[in-house]
């Protein structure tokens, strides 16, 4: 009898709603994901300092060639985000006493790259995602 009364609250809330989940779904499909949301954006790249030493960021394109490049940012720092066309680039992560750290990302119009250095002072997160 429980099972049944269940059931029934089940099926009335169901239908109680505006849209069916399906509905939903496809809603958040079109509106979170969706290329409207980005108006072809720059990529674009900052870096969160967490460790005990200033630190240097530098972006380099495919030929080597520099694009952005940030000096002595302060530990509890975070840069502002930097925009570059998009492209195939490397990111550096270095300090005074650590050899420079490297990651490569294909870098399209709307994403951005969040870099982070943790107590240690090594790149210790970095997260792209999609405006």
């Amino acid at each position: 009898m429980k099972t049944l009364r269940f059931f029934i609250v089940f099926l009335f809330v169901l239908n109680c709603t505006n849209d069916s989940p399906l509905a939903l779904d496809d809603q958040l499909a079109n509106n979170v994901f969706s290329p409207e949301n980005c108006t072809n954006d720059q990529p674009k790249a900052r870096l969160t300092n967490n460790g005990t030493v200033n630190h240097s960021l530098k972006i380099f394109d495919e030929n080597s060639n520099v694009i952005v490049s940030a000096f002595n940012i302060e530990p509890g720092s975070t840069t502002g985000w930097f925009e570059f066309d998009p492209q195939e680039v490397v990111f550096t992560v270095d300090n005074d006493t650590y050899s420079d750290e490297k990651v490569e990302a294909i870098m399209e119009n709307c994403m951005q790259f969040d870099m982070e250095i943790g107590v240690d002072d090594a790149l210790v997160s970095y997260d792209i995602t999609t405006n």
